[in-house]
C-alpha cells in the first residue's frame, strides 16, 4: 500500500512516532500533472500539525524533478511557497 501525507486509511498512521517529522526528497516528475502535484504536496503540509515542511529533490537524474522543470510547475512552486505559512521568500530563490 502507498500511503500518501492526506491519506486517511487506518494502515498509513504513524506506528513509530507522534513527533513532528520532515519530509525529505520529495518531488514530482515533468508533465502536465506536475503543478497539481505541487498543490497538494503544499496543502498537504499546511493541513497536518505534525509536519514541520518538505525537502524538494531538485535534480535533473534519470527524470527532470527539478521546481523549474516547465515554467507552470515553477509558478505553482513560487505561488504556494509564498504564502505567511511557510516562511518562504521565493523571489529571493535563484
Amino acid at each position: 500500500m502507498i500511503c500518501s501525507i492526506t491519506s486517511t486509511s487506518p494502515h498509513c498512521g504513524r506506528p513509530f512516532t507522534q513527533k513532528p517529522f520532515l519530509i525529505p526528497e520529495t518531488g514530482s516528475e515533468p508533465g502536465g500533472r506536475k503543478p497539481a502535484d505541487i498543490n497538494s504536496l503544499f496543502q498537504g503540509v499546511d493541513s497536518r500539525d505534525d509536519v514541520l515542511g518538505c525537502i524538494w529533490f531538485n535534480i535533473d537524474k534519470e527524470s527532470n524533478w527539478r521546481i523549474d522543470s516547465s515554467s507552470q510547475a515553477e509558478q505553482t512552486f513560487r505561488k504556494n511557497a509564498a504564502d505567511d505559512a511557510f516562511g518562504f521568500n521565493p523571489s529571493s530563490a535563484h
